[in-house]
């Protein structure tokens, strides 16, 4: 049976939603990195943002899984980060966690715009 065309998921308009509720997932997180933020305001954002991760790359996800480590300031083995932002010691580790957590959503939204790539040119992963 077929579907009727206008209620077909359009995997183009999905996976740009999708980078749309990432990039204002980033553009809250780039507030708090820039204003200071209180635990609790944090708490919510990592709730909201595992959740939106969870619903985009599924859970468990490679990309979930960095997040969660990236809360912790523990995401080098994750994620590519700039030499600066492996830097422990004296750094402060809030501040490595929260430029963790960017770089966890930034390389999120790189993956769906590759993915967002392949479908705009048709072609098309075999399982």
């Amino acid at each position: 049976m077929s579907m009727n065309p206008s209620t077909e998921p359009n995997p183009a308009a999905t996976t740009e939603t999708n980078l749309d509720h990432l990039h204002e997932q980033l553009l809250r997180l780039q507030a708090i990195l820039h204003q200071g933020s209180k635990q609790e305001t944090l708490e919510v954002f990592d709730a909201d943002t595992e959740l939106l991760l969870s619903e985009v790359f599924g859970n468990p996800s490679k990309i979930r899984e960095a997040y969660v480590y990236a809360e912790l300031g523990e995401a080098w083995g994750w994620i590519n980060l700039p030499e600066e932002a492996q830097l422990d010691g004296e750094q402060d580790v809030v501040r490595l966690s929260l430029q963790q957590r960017k770089r966890v959503l930034e390389q999120a939204m790189a993956e769906l715009q590759s993915g967002l790539l392949v479908i705009s040119s048709g072609i098309e992963e075999k399982p």
